[in-house]
């Protein structure tokens, strides 16, 4: 009997996977794919076809993400939790790259200052962002604040209604609903 396109197709990718269980073939495998990708172009290319895929796919990999992730939520979860602390240094610069972006924006200049009382100074630590109304009126919760804050801020194109201030004004703010500086 002639075999059908599907069962030839079928062998040979049995065939394949036979194969492929054998860690020489795997080797040689990966060695021919490292001098592939390493010829000009290659990489950037596979990265854009990649890109590409993703992007016309992108709701069929959120359901496999999804669907990857319930088969063992644990394992999910210390996988994501070991890359935090594998990439902290990474993560955390990343964090106040973005920090430093959106309270610039929020200030008065093009230096990190105060709002409320003008207070400038080059270390970060000093200054919060501020929503000038609250934030239920931005309908903003818990979750909107540090770098979750900064990234919404980004994301949304500076919208108006945060400034930047220092952390003694925030805090008056806080406490009395206005900042000592804004009663004169």
């Amino acid at each position: 009997m002639a075999q059908s396109k599907e069962e030839k197709s079928r062998k040979s990718l049995n065939a394949l996977r036979e194969k492929r269980k054998d860690p020489k073939y795997r080797e040689e495998e990966r060695k021919r794919d490292r001098i592939r990708r390493s010829k000009p172009g290659v990489r950037d290319l596979e990265n854009q076809r990649a890109r590409e895929r993703h992007a016309k796919n992108q709701e069929r990999g959120n359901k496999i993400s999804r669907a990857t992730y319930w088969k063992n939520p644990q394992k999910a979860r210390d996988h994501a939790k070991n890359y935090r602390i594998t990439n902290a240094d990474k993560i955390n610069a990343k964090i106040l790259v973005t920090k430093i972006k959106v309270l610039t924006h929020y200030s008065k200049g093009k230096k990190i200052s105060c709002c409320c009382c003008g207070f400038s100074e080059d270390d970060h630590n000093f200054y919060a962002l501020d929503h000038i109304i609250n934030k239920k009126a931005m309908g903003h919760t818990s979750y909107h604040k540090g770098a979750h804050l900064y990234n919404w801020a980004i994301n949304n194109n500076f919208p108006k209604g945060l400034q930047t201030l220092c952390h003694n004004c925030n805090q008056a703010k806080s406490d009395s609903g206005i900042c000592p500086h804004q009663k004169d």
